[in-house]
């Protein structure tokens, strides 16, 4: 919960600590004891490993990969790169590195440097030197919406300015004018 964080309030975005990162502890029998990774898994990869744990195929058409590999071996990584979304306001893929926020209804790029700037403070996107890290986070990002059937564009044809807010709804019985 964002709490002031990046100044929201809520889970509204796709920082990592703010709200995509998600505690995972599996432990059991054959799981070495007090390993950690920061190996990247969505939570939907919990259930074809748990099934491998257990002899049990992954359901079929699921999009989750077993990362037991892991579970024994925190170097090992699960997937080479995550893509989240909120709504059709936000989309980011990041790697075991980076990660790129867009904002396409605002045509707004970040590009944050995870290993030095875990929390995703310093912006990158517009400087020079970063502009092929840019380029090469976008071209992946753009395949995982392919590969995800995610037909939200990147960018918009009028953009809105960068301190559009989606309008609230309107929660007035009908009939009663909502006061805005």
């Amino acid at each position: 919960m964002a709490c002031g964080s990046h100044g929201l309030l809520g889970k509204q975005n796709v920082y990592e600590y703010d709200s995509v990162r998600v505690p995972l502890i599996i432990g059991g029998p054959g799981i070495p004891a007090g390993r950690r990774t920061d190996a990247m898994c969505y939570l939907f990869d919990v259930l074809p490993t748990l099934g491998n744990l257990c002899g049990v195929a992954a359901p079929k058409g699921s999009d989750g990969i077993e990362f037991c590999a892991t579970l024994h071996d925190p170097v090992t990584p699960s997937r080479s790169g995550m893509l989240f979304a909120y709504k059709d306001v936000q989309r980011a893929f990041c790697d075991e590195r980076w990660k790129l926020i867009c904002y396409p209804q605002v045509d707004k790029t970040q590009l944050f440097d995870l290993r030095a700037d875990p929390q995703e403070a310093t912006n990158l996107a517009y400087l020079p030197q970063y502009a092929d890290k840019v380029t090469e986070l976008t071209v992946r990002l753009e395949k995982e919406q392919r590969l995800s059937g995610d037909t939200t564009p990147l960018t918009a044809a009028q953009p809105r300015p960068a301190e559009w807010t989606p309008p609230a709804k309107d929660f007035a019985p009908k009939g009663v004018k909502a006061i805005n």
